[in-house]
Order: C-alpha cells, then sequence, then structure tokens
C-alpha cells in the first residue's frame, strides 16, 4: 500500500508539473499578427481641405509574457509616404518611420489596460476588422508625423520641413516646428490625420513622384553613410529613402 501510495502521489506531482510545463509553453508562446491601415492626412488651403491617403502594413510579433514586452516584440512596417498635392503649392510628404506603429497603437488602444506589444494587444489588432477610423492627437506621443517638402523634386537637398523636428532624435529643440503658412502660404495649416483599419493592398506611388529614391536607401540626403548631428542640414543629414519608402532595391 505504501508503495502504491508512492506511485499516486508521483503520478499527481507529475500531472501537476506537466499541467505547468504545458501552461509555461502556451503563456511564453509567441504571439503574431499582421493587419493594414489606411493614414489619411487632411489639410486646409483657403480653397477648401486637400487629403492625401496610402495603405500601409504592419506585422508584429511578441516573444510571450515573459519579460517586459518591449524586449522581446519586434515590428515591421511596410509603406509609403503620404502625398498631399496641393497643385501650384507644391507636394507635401507626411513620411513613413520606425515610430509610425507608435502612431497606429496612439489611434487605437487597447481596451482593458493591456499594453499594444502584449500579447493580449497583439491578439486585438489581429482580429481588429476593416473600418474602424480614429483620428491622431498631435499633442500625445507619437503626435503627428514629421512633414516635408521639396523646392525641387528631383534634387533631394532641396528638402525642407513643413512639420515635426528637424532631427526626431534631438533632445535640445524643445518644440517641433510648425511651418506651414511660410512654406506654403496663408490659410494652409494641417486640419488633422486620420488612421483607417482596411483589408486594401499596400500602395506604392511615392517611386514615380521620386524616381532617384533607389539611390539613397543605403546614404542620408546629403550623401553621407551615416547621420551628421553637427551639420548644417540637420533634415536632409537624418533622411533616407526608407522615410518615404520602406520598397527599396533589395527590399519589393
Amino acid at each position: 500500500m505504501a508503495k502504491r501510495g508512492c506511485l499516486v502521489a508521483l503520478g499527481i506531482v507529475g500531472a501537476g508539473l506537466a499541467v505547468l510545463i504545458g501552461l509555461a509553453v502556451t503563456s511564453s508562446s509567441s504571439v503574431s499578427a499582421t493587419w493594414r491601415y489606411r493614414i489619411t492626412v487632411v489639410v486646409d488651403t483657403p480653397e477648401g481641405p486637400v487629403s492625401g491617403s496610402a495603405v500601409r502594413e504592419l506585422s508584429v510579433r511578441s516573444g510571450g509574457r515573459y519579460g517586459p514586452p518591449e524586449a522581446t516584440v519586434s515590428a515591421e512596417i511596410r509603406g509609403e509616404a503620404v502625398v498631399v498635392d496641393l497643385e501650384a503649392r507644391g507636394l507635401l510628404f507626411a513620411l513613413i518611420s520606425d515610430i509610425s506603429d507608435s502612431a497606429f497603437y496612439q489611434a487605437f488602444p487597447v481596451p482593458d489596460g493591456h499594453g499594444a506589444s502584449t500579447p493580449e494587444g497583439i491578439w486585438y489588432y489581429k482580429w481588429l476588422e476593416p473600418g474602424h477610423r480614429a483620428t491622431l492627437d498631435p499633442d500625445e506621443y507619437p503626435g503627428y508625423p514629421r512633414m516635408v517638402t521639396f523646392d525641387d523634386l528631383s534634387d533631394p537637398m532641396s528638402v525642407r520641413l513643413v512639420y515635426g523636428l528637424p532631427d526626431r532624435k534631438r533632445t535640445d529643440v524643445p518644440t517641433r516646428t510648425d511651418a506651414f503658412e511660410d512654406v506654403f502660404g496663408p490659410g494652409v495649416h494641417v486640419r488633422e490625420v486620420i488612421l483607417e483599419t482596411t483589408s486594401d493592398p499596400v500602395t506604392w506611388q511615392v517611386h514615380g513622384i521620386l524616381p532617384w529614391l533607389d539611390e539613397y536607401y543605403s546614404r542620408m540626403f546629403d550623401g553621407n553613410r551615416f547621420h551628421d548631428l553637427t551639420t548644417d542640414t540637420p533634415l536632409a543629414s537624418s533622411l533616407s529613402s526608407g522615410a518615404f519608402s520602406t520598397r527599396g532595391p533589395s527590399n519589393n
């Protein structure tokens, strides 16, 4: 009886360990999802509102529940800048960046207090149906995307900052620039930036507008290989083609 009791006890312990191991495997397993969204930039002009949009794709993978979510999550965004055609005033480009995913999370927060990069957050976005629509808050991180224009579309060095920071990694710039009226004239300013979940295909239009983009995926617009914080042209030094389109010569 004692031997049988020991075997039963060992069996219970073994089953308990199996359950615990199973829970650990389940809770630490990775969760991934891919979804698309349309980003629309609306600009007010004296003639009325003008807008442009682009569809982007966001893929996120979390390593599991254990450890800080930000330490185990990876995010990849595919797509391009939004182009707003202001006709005689020029073209406005709302750039794509490595914090563009944060704009999506700001627009569509996960319910119940879960973080966007947690397994719960990723599952929420995985099943978020097309047609959900929200506007970005410019005063909440990450705010509106950086927006630029070109004095000469054939010259990357002619890029001009319209909205945002000359270099978002700098900490000595207290406020973001809003130069809409300085660049485009009186009465021109950004009205809103709208995000909407969608099943539409990713858009790829910017290369047709800036055909020289392929030359600047491995260098900055000022021609240097790396970003120079001391340059007299901080904007051109901080931008490469990846801010306009993630589709490069080696990444189609």
